[in-house]
C-alpha cells in the first residue's frame, strides 16, 4: 500500500463483516504511499491495545476483499525472474501474464521494505515491458514508483542503457502535477530574423530543433539538440550549413538515443542541392554536412526526413527531371551508412509523365518506410504511395 488517498473505517458490532462482539478495521481508498500500510499497522496495534472489544486481525479484516497472499518473497521473486526470462526469450505475453500476477501477490502481503523493493522491480520491469508497445501505459507505471521514490533510478546491472535513459529522462521532464507548458524560451539568435522551425522528439524525451536565420543577408540552417536528462536542457545552437549562397527548409528527425537527422536545401550558382547532418548523442556533436542529391540546372527542393526509434533515416526530396518533378530519396542505416552510397545517385522513386511536387516520410522500428508523394497531372491531382522494404 502507498499514500492512503482513503478512510479508516471501524466497522462496530453488528457489521456485516465482524462477528457481534468484534470490531474489524478496514483501510480503504487509493495508496500511493510506502508509510500508509505500516501506519495503518500500527493503528491496528494501538486500537488492539487500548480496547476492551476483541479486534479482527488482519487475515481476518481483508478476508472478505480478497485476502492475503500465501506466497512468499523468495517465491515471489522467482517468479520475477521467470517473467524476466520469458520476456528476453522474445515471449512478452507470458511475460506480462505473470507480472500482473505476481503483483497482485505482492501487494497482499505485509508491507515492509523488503516487499516495496520487490515491487518496485516488479513495476520498472513492468515499464520496460509496457515500453515495446505502449508509451503511456509505461509512463503510467514508472510515475506509480517516482511518487514514492522521486529519485529512483534502475538497477544498471539488470536494466538496459536505453531504459536508464528513459527513466532518467522521464522523471527530469514530467511535470509535477497535471501537464503544463514551460516558460518560452529563446533558442535562435535573437539579432537574426529566424523562420520554418521544426521539431523531433525521440521515445525516451530526447529530440532537438531545426530552423533558418538570416545572417549577412543569407539564410543559413541551424540546429540545437533538447536532452531534458540534463542542465542545460538544450545544447548549444550550431550552425550546420557550409553554403556561401543560402540554405534554407529544415526538416528534423530523432533516433530514440537522442540522435539527430537535419535535412534541408541549398541554392548554388546554379541549381543547387539536398544535404544533411547527423547529430551524435554519444559525442554530442554534428557531423560535416554531406550532398544527398544536387542539380546543376534545376535546384533540388522540399526535403523531408524520418528517422526511426532505431536510427535508421529515410530522407526524399523532390527535382525536376526535363519537365516532370521527380521524387528521389535515401536512406541511412545504423550499419551500412547512406544507401545509395553518396558517391551513387539517389533512388528514383516516381515515374512516369506526372509530377511530383511534395511528400511526406514515415520510418518504422524495423527501418521499413513509407513516403506519401503529392502527383499533379494536366487535369488532376493525387496522392502517390511508395514503401521501402
Amino acid at each position: 500500500m502507498r499514500r492512503s488517498m482513503g478512510l479508516t473505517l471501524l466497522l462496530t458490532a453488528g457489521a456485516a463483516v465482524a462477528a457481534p462482539d468484534r470490531i474489524a478495521v478496514v483501510s480503504v481508498g487509493q495508496c500511493t504511499s510506502p508509510g500508509s500500510a505500516i501506519t495503518a499497522r500500527n493503528f491496528r496495534s494501538a486500537l488492539i491495545q487500548r480496547s476492551v472489544t476483541p479486534v479482527l486481525n488482519e487475515a481476518e479484516t481483508v478476508a472478505p476483499f480478497g485476502g492475503v497472499s500465501d506466497r512468499t518473497l523468495p517465491e515471489l521473486n522467482g517468479a520475477l525472474s521467470s517473467a524476466r526470462s520469458d520476456f528476453y526469450s522474445d515471449k512478452p505475453e507470458p511475460a506480462l501474464a505473470t507480472l500482473n500476477k505476481v503483483l497482485e501477490d505482492v501487494a497482499r502481503l505485509a508491507p515492509s521494505d523488503a516487499r516495496w523493493s520487490l515491487e518496485r522491480d516488479m513495476l520498472t520491469f513492468l515499464t520496460q515491458v509496457q515500453l515495446k508497445t505502449d508509451r503511456a501505459a509505461a509512463e503510467a507505471t514508472l510515475t506509480r514508483i517516482l511518487r514514492v521514490e522521486p529519485d529512483y533510478k534502475p538497477d544498471t546491472s539488470v536494466f538496459p542503457p536505453s531504459f536508464q535513459r528513459f527513466t532518467k529522462a522521464f522523471s527530469s521532464y514530467r511535470p509535477a502535477n497535471g501537464s503544463a507548458f514551460s516558460v518560452p524560451l529563446g533558442i535562435s539568435n535573437s539579432a537574426n530574423a529566424a523562420a520554418v522551425p521544426d521539431v523531433a522528439l525521440g521515445y525516451y524525451g530526447f529530440g532537438g530543433a531545426a530552423w533558418q536565420e538570416v545572417v549577412s543577408a543569407k539564410r543559413h540552417v541551424f540546429a540545437r539538440a533538447f536532452d531534458p536528462s540534463k542542465n542545460p536542457q538544450f545544447a548549444a545552437r550550431t550552425p550546420l550549413d557550409t553554403s556561401s549562397f543560402e540554405a534554407f527548409a529544415p526538416r528534423i528527425g530523432g533516433a530514440a538515443n537522442g540522435d539527430l537527422v537535419v535535412v534541408w536545401q541549398e541554392t548554388a550558382a546554379t541549381g543547387g542541392s539536398i544535404s544533411a547532418s547527423r547529430y551524435s548523442s554519444s559525442t554530442g556533436t554534428w557531423s560535416s554536412p554531406v550532398t544527398l542529391g544536387s542539380d546543376p540546372t534545376n535546384a533540388p527542393q522540399s526535403p523531408v526526413v524520418a528517422v526511426d526509434p532505431g536510427g535508421n533515416v529515410l530522407a526524399t526530396w523532390t527535382q525536376t527531371v526535363g519537365t516532370t518533378g521527380v521524387l528521389f530519396g535515401r536512406r541511412y542505416t545504423k550499419s551500412g551508412g547512406w544507401v545509395p552510397p553518396l558517391a551513387q545517385q539517389p533512388t528514383q522513386l516516381t515515374f512516369g509523365t506526372d509530377s511530383a511536387f511534395a511528400s511526406q516520410t514515415v520510418s518504422d522500428g524495423s527501418g521499413r518506410g513509407t513516403v506519401f508523394a503529392g502527383i499533379s497531372t494536366a487535369t488532376n491531382s493525387y496522392l502517390d504511395y511508395v514503401g521501402f522494404h
